[in-house]
């Protein structure tokens, strides 16, 4: 029998989150935080979460459906969250020398909703395939 190993960083994740839920609770506990004591990375955080983790849908999209009022503590975070991903993209967008960033920016991020969902509805790695083409092509790499 195979067996799948696990990074320490996504186990110090896993460990971190898991303490800081239980001792203060879902709700008083930002992804900040649980990135700063366990001691790693965002782009920690998304390289193990990627969409092979995401096997029913993407989880802000799903929570924003649970709490659509955007004066609610839980929409604030999903806005929270997006805001930093458009500007992460728009930063190395620009970094590339890509022009429009703004515009490509919005596309990336609406692509990437579009994956996360697609992988849920459809196979996961035709969607992907799909996913990467488009990408590529809004972000000027063909």
């Amino acid at each position: 029998m195979a067996t799948t190993r696990r990074s320490a960083p996504r186990d110090q994740l896993l460990a971190t989150a898991s303490r800081l839920f239980y001792n203060d609770g879902i709700n008083s506990v930002g992804v900040d935080r649980v990135l700063q004591e366990a001691g790693v990375t965002r782009a920690t955080l998304y390289r193990h979460d990627a969409y092979r983790h995401h096997t029913r849908g993407c989880p802000f999209i799903k929570a924003a459906g649970e709490f659509p009022d955007p004066g609610s503590p839980v929409h604030q975070v999903i806005s929270k969250h997006r805001a930093w991903f458009h500007a992460e993209l728009r930063r190395l967008l620009t970094e590339a020398g890509r022009d429009d960033v703004d515009a490509k920016a919005e596309t990336l991020a609406m692509l990437r909703d579009a994956l996360m969902v697609g992988c849920f509805l459809d196979d996961p790695d035709v969607t992907r395939r799909a996913f990467v083409r488009n990408a590529r092509w809004v972000a000027g790499l063909r």
